[in-house]
């Protein structure tokens, strides 16, 4: 019975680790977004000096953040992420927009990643 009682023990604080890691991905993943969804909201207004501000804000919450999602990521989903908001300086304000929607779609995805589904566990 001693071993029942282990394995439980085992099982609940996995899922306790799993919901908190849980919990972090979302606080750090919505730190980014924020910023990115008014940088787009700006860009599309015609405000490039404001959407740039915006999006010099996001790149700094996502390398603040980047360390705890990419251990409790997949490098593959938070090094797309790092890169692209690497190169925003260099870019013109019509791909300055384009780039901002995929980030922004991006650093959702990593949210769905984390979710406790059936294909994200196996």
């Amino acid at each position: 019975m001693r071993y029942f009682y282990l394995g439980l023990l085992i099982v609940a604080l996995l899922l306790g680790a799993c919901y908190i890691s849980r919990q972090q991905v979302e606080a750090r993943t919505e730190a980014v977004c924020a910023p990115l969804s008014e940088a787009l909201q700006a860009l599309r207004a015609g405000d490039s000096a404001g959407g740039r501000r915006l999006l010099e804000r996001s790149r700094a919450e996502w390398e603040r953040n980047e360390g705890v999602l990419a251990s409790l990521m997949s490098h593959s989903y938070t090094r797309e992420i790092g890169s692209s908001l690497a190169e925003l300086e260099a870019l013109s304000d019509g791909e300055l927009e384009h780039l901002t929607l995929h980030l922004l779609k991006a650093v959702r995805e990593l949210l769905e990643a984390e979710r406790p589904v059936l294909r994200n566990i196996f």
